[in-house]
């Protein structure tokens, strides 16, 4: 399910932004989950 935001978000942008910035929603993705969830999804042991 998020390879499929995140490849529907690569494309949107790069549609409608410019095609050199396409990696850049999974990027900005990625550093939102490790900023929210640092100790990743399934927490410490």
């Amino acid at each position: 399910m998020a390879a499929y935001v995140v490849g529907y978000l690569e494309t949107v942008t790069a549609y409608l932004i410019a095609p050199t910035l396409r990696r850049l929603p999974a990027l900005l993705l990625l550093v939102l989950v490790v900023y929210v969830r640092p100790q990743g999804f399934l927490g410490r042991r």
